[in-house]
């Protein structure tokens, strides 16, 4: 029992084994003979990490009472649990420009394993717990919840537009995500004919660009919130419009650490993070990733489209 508990505190035999002073093989002996005697798998393998099956966590969870219950009857104080850290997939422009740019994150960046790049196919795979997506829906198997309703608004560096700031004065960023074209469109303000300054395809860089002042780009309203209430960052007018996609968690309810993955829900979603959101924009999507990737016949992996993977 000490051998499991251990290895299901760390999702690791050999740092089970360390604390226990004890061998690996030692441990795994010891979890296989467990497994034996229950009659079902407690760890699924994956690779050098090993994550609690649904049995397994019910096992740890009911071992971890009685351990506190032990303490408790001795007059000791509970056992500490060291919980292996949660991992966080996200994308690299939400977590520069939200993550990392909110001081409020502080305690759940402590509380994860930060990675950039990853898809719904992580959490198949067992590489992630959870992960924070752009689209409307979870895979099959999955639950998500909304983070953000975003809008698209034109922004700019202070030292640029001055305090009069107008759209068609200044250079553009042309930011692939959302280029300038069909949002002036939209707006019926064709009139405006965009002069780019930088092209980029990365919607974080092409904030970095505004920033550096060279000029007005589009951008998400949750990746500039931080920016403009810092003031490193000014609207440009006044017009928005929803974004096509909003920013989605997503997790999978009956995992091992489904409990430690909701938790972190909470806090990404919870009001604290949502008192910037802006009001619904009374409007129809501009034709964003997912309109444009179908016209020109572009993959989901392309428009950031993971639905239709599963």
């Amino acid at each position: 029992m000490a051998a499991f508990e251990a290895a299901a505190r760390h999702e690791n035999f050999a740092r089970a084994a360390e604390e226990l002073h004890l061998t690996h093989s030692a441990v795994s002996h010891a979890v296989r003979n467990l497994e034996a005697r229950m009659g079902e798998m407690l760890f699924a393998r994956r690779g050098r990490r090993v994550l609690l099956t649904p049995r397994g966590a019910q096992l740890a969870q009911r071992i971890r009472v009685g351990l506190n219950l032990m303490a408790e009857a001795l007059g000791e104080a509970p056992p500490p649990v060291e919980q292996a850290r949660i991992v966080l997939g996200a994308p690299a422009e939400f977590t520069s420009q939200v993550l990392f740019a909110d001081p409020k994150s502080r305690d759940l960046l402590d509380r994860c394993e930060l990675r950039t790049g990853l898809s719904i196919e992580a959490l198949r795979s067992g590489a992630a717990d959870l992960v924070v997506v752009a689209g409307p829906e979870a895979g099959a198997g999955f639950v998500s919840r909304r983070l953000r309703r975003d809008t698209v608004l034109p922004v700019a560096a202070p030292r640029l537009v001055g305090r009069a700031a107008q759209l068609g004065e200044h250079p553009m960023v042309e930011n692939l995500a959302y280029p300038w074209r069909p949002w002036l469109s939209r707006l019926h303000q064709m009139e405006i004919d965009p002069t780019f300054s930088v092209v980029v395809g990365d919607g974080g860089l092409a904030i970095d660009a505004a920033k550096a002042g060279l000029g007005v780009s589009l951008a998400r309203s949750s990746l500039v919130r931080e920016d403009l209430a810092a003031g490193r960052l000014v609207r440009v007018g006044s017009a928005e419009l929803p974004a096509d996609e909003d920013y989605y968690v997503v997790w999978d309810p009956n995992g091992a650490r489904a409990l430690l993955a909701a938790a972190v829900v909470e806090r990404l979603a919870g009001p604290s993070w949502r008192h910037g959101e802006p009001p619904p924009v009374a409007d129809q999507p501009w034709p964003g990733r997912r309109q444009r990737a179908a016209r020109t016949g572009s993959t989901a992996v392309e428009t950031g489209d993971w639905s239709s993977t599963n």
